[in-house]
């Protein structure tokens, strides 16, 4: 990372200052930003057991602290911690051009520009806001679509900041968080913090619908827009079914470099991309007729074990299907794969599909069920362009063999 004149690390915490009257929208306002990989400083989970206008001074004026929310809302007119310790501090840092910090101020519970600039006192000037671009919140209470609005504006400022102080050749690191929290130190440019949503690998598919596919699409929207032509460098731990969406989001045709790293037991972090030279592995690859009836194509990828147990397991929960394709290792327990490889079977498992829809013509979405490792499952969604929507299975550990329970269905 450049050293540069600026004090504030990018990719530090967003500070978001709020009256508790308005926790309920907040906390709205704030897991949107965890969705989408930016990380918050906010007082009901951060603030110490320790005197609260000197720990808020700190914390404003910390270099990891990267930028700020001002949720400006009527109410605010009777916080003097508000008024006269976090604005002016938050405002003051932002109007130095020399440093990274910047805020977002937004005009929130029925306030107009000049109600919010009543509620936040004569230290900050109606003609101080108006400069920064105030933004304007009509519902009230606020709903997820404008947490959303918010999140994304946020998202691209510091997507901007980071690729501001990044060498040239620096990618940016994307860290994607399904199965636990992400580590409160890390180095992320944007650490998507998925573990309130999906338990024990699973979320509903309301879930996928209203805030996971959507923070994906402005993640991949926002690193297209702002992230300067940067590769991506993806880890984390994901679900199958959150590393093939994050793929599905970086589709080859889009020409961004996405790679995912992928952890070797005997090499430590391996890059896994569709950039690496393909290197033979020995597949089984088959094709069979089902359900001359039905609608849907089974896809069966066997890489750390055999799928099929858990799959027949399942059955009582599964559709029909149309044709069923089964990719396969000749040679089982061959976890440990080369990023050719890997690579390898992502192409051969997206070609089977594709002659499979071309013989059994089935009209229904793909259902894919997998035991490979995160990074092949990312591999796989950057490849599917063209193959139509896609529902992607979890193996639920339960029983003997275990089962698969139904994923989202990735449509775009």
């Amino acid at each position: 990372m450049n050293v540069q004149a600026l004090t504030t690390d990018p990719t530090g915490l967003c500070f978001v200052s709020y009256r508790r009257t308005r926790l309920s929208e907040v906390e709205t306002l704030i897991r949107s930003f965890h969705e989408r990989g930016v990380p918050t400083w906010q007082d009901v989970k951060n603030l110490d057991e320790t005197h609260t206008n000197s720990e808020l001074r700190r914390v404003l004026k910390d270099s990891s602290t990267a930028n700020a929310v001002l949720w400006i809302s009527p109410d605010v007119s009777g916080s003097d911690i508000i008024r006269r310790v976090e604005a002016p501090l938050i405002m003051s840092r932002a109007d130095n051009e020399d440093d990274a910090f910047f805020v977002i101020p937004i005009a929130a519970g029925g306030a107009d520009y000049a109600g919010a600039a009543e509620a936040v006192g004569e230290d900050l000037s109606l003609a101080t806001l108006e400069e920064w671009n105030i933004r304007k919140i009509s519902n009230d209470p606020a709903k997820e679509a404008d947490a959303r609005m918010v999140a994304q504006r946020v998202l691209s400022r510091r997507l901007r900041a980071v690729n501001n102080v990044l060498d040239s050749d620096e990618p940016i690191r994307l860290g994607l968080f399904a199965r636990k929290r992400p580590p409160a130190d890390n180095d992320f440019a944007l650490a998507l913090d998925w573990e309130g949503r999906i338990a024990n690998r699973h979320a509903s598919e309301t879930i996928w619908k209203r805030h996971l596919l959507p923070a994906v699409s402005d993640v991949v929207d926002a690193i297209e827009q702002f992230g300067g032509g940067r590769s991506v460098v993806a880890s984390g731990l994901p679900t199958i079914s959150a590393a093939f969406a994050l793929g599905r989001g970086f589709m080859s045709p889009r020409g961004i470099d996405a790679a995912w790293l992928q952890f070797n037991p005997a090499s430590g972090e391996v890059r896994w991309s569709l950039r690496e030279q393909r290197e033979h592995i020995d597949l089984a690859v088959r094709s069979r007729d089902k359900d001359a009836g039905a609608n849907d194509l089974a896809v069966l990828v066997s890489v750390s074990v055999p799928v099929e147990h858990a799959w027949a397991a399942s059955k009582a929960e599964l559709p029909s299907f149309r044709a069923l394709v089964d990719v396969r290792l000749k040679e089982e327990g061959n976890t440990v794969l080369t990023a050719g490889q890997a690579l390898e079977i992502a192409h051969q498992v997206v070609d089977a599909i594709r002659k499979a829809r071309n013989e059994f013509r089935p009209k229904g979405p793909v259902h894919l069920f997998m035991a490979a490792p995160v990074g092949l499952s990312f591999l796989i969604g950057q490849l599917s362009n063209t193959l139509g929507p896609i529902r992607v299975y979890e193996h639920d550990e339960s029983g003997t063999v275990g089962r698969y329970v139904a994923g989202p269905l990735i449509i775009n």
